[in-house]
């Protein structure tokens, strides 16, 4: 039988049995701690005879004193001991310092902090160009905990006069909006001539009289309304839909109008009635011919039967069949300009307030007089007439039209109110009728710059900047007064606010303040690979290709000094240099030891250096680079409504580990798919890569496909760094990888003795803090499968977290996930969770729920 106990408190094992597992991230290597060995020194040894009667005492016993000194001094060392096994494995050091060291054996070197990149506008006052030179500084202004960065250009700008373009979205140009029931339109300026009630008419600018392209509207409203950029406009609401909703409001005019007249109406005047010259529409065809002798009274009556006894009007009918025209017979000689329109009113009999309304084209004009002491069959023919009478001349007009448009209401006995009718033309335009302005842009809105509009070398780099100071870069291929036709316009996560800027005066920056003519220290000729420290950190470094370069530069004695990956190599007189960063990221620079690299010479503070400092992934938000720290004459501004890009904080221990081994193999060059995902993972600004094996349907051979995380920044970068390495055989397809959105809820079991709410603020930080939770954006890897085991352990690593229970782990693309909400959970059995192949889990939301 084995002499260890089942349960530790059936005895006392010293030292301790050391078992170390695989896959564990930490070493066991303690045989004891403090009470183990305080323990063990306190029990007697076999066969003692000096001691065997010695009891340890209480207080004052200088020999348990004697005993427990030993006992610390035992914890201390395991406690080293423990440590220092535990750096020595790349898999368990926890030391960025031990890590490095190890991974430097490899010849690998971690990645430091890279410095953010990217472009700014300048605008500039007056009439002269403004050169800003390399070096010119602008800081960002922080937001809440955070520090000012500061940015510098990367070469000399000339930049000329202006830089800012104001444009405009292109407006909806429909005519019509709906609003409920209603409809309205849009008016140019301020327009006080309308008000509620007005009968206005709205046709097509170019009007051939079509049924179609006319209509009367009642004015239900009036207000004004700002555009974006606080110009005002009027609004006019009518009391219906008059319809033409895709209409452009430019093909249209809105219009009032200017002179009003009656039918004839003379009693008992002799009228001759003809063919064509009849009021009517899409009525029977009439079987009157000849002349025939009526007052006025019964030519009133007339009309007024034949427009009854039609049932109804049909719009798409422009003609009466047979008859060149319709016809009004009119008071007066009214001059009445052809293409005018005739608008023909009467109140509705069946209904208080209501009017009856017809619209026509006016074609003709034909002037008549008539005699009313003539002859009643003929009164055209001047009358004879007895001594001293005098013929009495009625002056009247007939005006054809070439069609009738009912716009509202049921056709009624007009012969009732035939006094009441009213005919309204002379048509002034009440105002400019324009298409609603946009307050908002996206990818498939126009521009319209706003004159006058200055000249500038198309195609250009732009950006186009929001009212809020965001926006989005894009290339500047034309510029008119008709409008600004952009390319290669960056994607827009939300729609920008009008009004809105273009700006052309593009300038290239990056991350890092400098420093320069900074003494090191001395160089003595006599000590081999001598070091020294930058006092500013972290030192900058710029995204150089596929790889990435320091800014430093070395002056010894007034000669430049080169900086080299390693002292590998290189001759003993070789001026060269190496730097290092340590667990705080200073930079250490080394020299030679005059076998590889030279020595120093000699002197006194004769080591220069000059060099940028700031890097990492953290990035001013668009709208906050733009403080100008030395004035510049003719400046009038610095704006960055797109954020710079391309930074990326130092590689994080478990990166180092995972691909300092696998660099080995690659030795800069790629043959297995892991090569091409070590190189992507290595370029600046790539968070996580993934390689899979694929087929390629085109070229009818595999593949690599390459997903890389998180931004197509990141793409760019892994892709300039394969096609230095890859295989000029091998076809590579590099991918965004997207994300798997997810919900994650769970209910926790918390002791009584502890306060329930910063437990659960500890588990949700275990779950999703950025750099250290289970799920952290920065700690997730593409096709990292995930299981609810590993859920449980980061919740009950919390104290206080006595269970886990009600998991629900549920995933939804991220395209379908509707703003704000979350679809119904679904059954979930299994505990083993797998990313489609390229993707990685995302915590979208997270529900933590204490039990009662």
């Amino acid at each position: 039988m084995s002499d260890v106990p089942n349960c530790p408190c059936e005895g006392f094992v010293h030292p301790a049995i050391i078992d170390n597992p695989p896959g564990l991230s930490v070493i066991r290597y303690r045989v004891g701690d403090f009470l183990s060995f305080r323990h063990a020194l306190l029990l007697s040894r076999p066969l003692e005879t000096q001691l065997a009667h010695w009891r340890p005492g209480g207080r004052g016993d200088l020999a348990v004193q004697l005993v427990e000194w030993w006992a610390v001094l035992a914890d201390i060392l395991t406690f080293y001991n423990e440590r220092a096994i535990t750096q020595a494995f790349l898999r368990t050091a926890d030391l960025t310092e031990a890590l490095n060291n190890l991974v430097r054996l490899l010849g690998y070197r971690p990645r430091p902090a890279i410095a953010a990149h990217g472009q700014l506008a300048a605008i500039v006052s007056g009439t002269k160009p403004v050169t800003l030179r390399k070096g010119f500084a602008i800081q960002s202004k922080p937001g809440p905990g955070k520090q000012p960065q500061i940015f510098e250009t990367d070469g000399d700008a000339t930049l000329a006069p202006g830089g800012i373009i104001e444009v405009d979205p292109s407006p909806d140009p429909r005519l019509i909006t709906l609003d409920g029931q209603s409809s309205s339109v849009l008016l140019a300026g301020t327009v006080t001539s309308i008000g509620k009630g007005d009968r206005l008419l709205l046709r097509k600018r170019i009007w051939a009289g079509l049924l179609n392209q006319a209509r009367v509207a009642v004015v239900s409203e009036v207000r004004t309304e700002k555009s974006p950029r606080g110009t005002k406009n009027t609004r006019v609401v009518f009391d219906s839909n008059v319809g033409f909703g895709t209409e452009n409001a430019a093909d249209w005019l809105l219009l009032r109008g200017t002179q009003t007249t009656r039918l004839f109406a003379t009693a008992n005047t002799p009228i001759e009635v003809r063919m064509g010259l009849v009021p009517v529409h899409d009525f029977d065809q009439l079987t009157l011919s000849g002349a025939i002798p009526m007052t006025t009274s019964q030519y009133l009556r007339l009309v007024s039967t034949i427009r009854s006894s039609t049932s109804s009007f049909d719009d798409s009918s422009q003609q009466v069949p047979g008859v060149t025209g319709n016809a009004f017979h009119l008071e007066g000689t009214s001059s009445i300009d052809p293409d005018d329109a005739l608008l023909i009113e009467r109140p509705d009999p069946a209904r208080i307030g209501r009017v009856l309304s017809l619209i026509g084209l006016v074609v003709g004009q034909t002037r008549l007089v008539w005699y009313a002491n003539g002859d009643p069959a003929n009164p055209a023919a001047v009358p004879k007439l007895a001594d001293k009478e005098v013929a009495i001349p009625v002056l009247h007009s007939v005006i054809q039209t070439s069609a009738v448009l009912k716009i509202d209401g049921d056709v009624a006995d007009w012969n009732a109110a035939s006094h009441a009718v009213k005919l309204t033309f002379g048509w002034s335009p009440v105002g400019t009728l324009i298409g609603t302005p946009r307050t908002t842009f996206d990818a498939t809105t126009g521009l319209i710059p706003l004159p006058p509009v200055p000249t500038v070398t198309t195609p250009a780099g732009a950006f186009l900047e929001d009212v809020n100071g965001a926006g989005a870069s894009a290339s500047l291929t034309k510029l008119s007064s008709a409008g600004a036709a952009l390319g290669n316009v960056s994607p827009l996560p939300l729609p920008l606010v009008a009004p809105l800027h273009l700006l052309t005066g593009l300038v290239f920056v990056s991350r890092g303040k400098t420093v320069t003519g900074e003494v090191l220290g001395s160089g003595d000729a006599t000590v081999a690979a001598q070091q020294f420290v930058l006092a500013k950190s972290p030192l900058t470094y710029l995204q150089a290709g596929e790889s990435y370069a320091s800014t430093l530069r070395i002056v010894v004695d007034g000669v430049f000094w080169t900086e080299v990956p390693s002292f590998y190599g290189q001759p003993p007189g070789a001026r060269v240099f190496v730097t290092k960063e340590d667990s705080g990221q200073k930079t250490h620079v080394l020299f030679g030891d005059g076998v590889n690299g030279a020595r120093l010479p000699s002197g006194k503070d004769n080591v220069v250096a000059s060099y940028r400092f700031g890097g990492g992934a953290e990035a001013p938000e668009a709208g906050t680079l733009n403080v100008v720290l030395n004035p510049q004459p003719g400046l009038r501004g610095i704006r960055n409504p797109v954020t710079v890009f391309g930074g990326s904080d130092p590689d994080p221990a478990d990166k180092v580990r995972r691909y300092a081994p696998s660099s080995v193999l690659t030795f800069g060059r790629a043959v297995s798919g892991d090569d091409y995902e070590v190189i992507a993972a290595q370029a600046p600004g790539v968070r996580r890569a993934r390689a899979y094996w694929s087929f390629d349907p085109v070229r009818q051979r595999a593949m690599v496909t390459v997903y890389v995380g998180d931004t197509q920044d990141a793409v760019t970068s892994a892709r300039t760094a394969i096609l230095a390495s890859q295989d000029p055989n091998r076809h590579v397809n590099l991918t965004l990888a997207p994300p798997m959105d997810f919900k994650l809820s769970l209910s926790l079991r918390i002791r009584d003795d502890y306060e329930q709410a910063p437990v659960v603020a500890l588990v949700r930080s275990a779950l999703q803090d950025d750099d250290a939770g289970l799920f952290g954006a920065n700690v997730v890897r593409i096709g990292q499968v995930f299981f609810d085991s590993q859920i449980h352990r980061a919740c009950l690593s919390v104290p206080g977290v006595v269970a886990v229970h009600s998991l629900s782990f549920d995933v939804v693309p991220a395209n379908n996930w509707p703003p704000g909400s979350f679809p119904p959970p679904a059954p979930q059995t299994d505990p083993r969770h797998v990313p489609d192949d390229g993707h990685f889990f995302r915590l979208k939301q997270l529900d933590v729920t204490p039990e009662p």
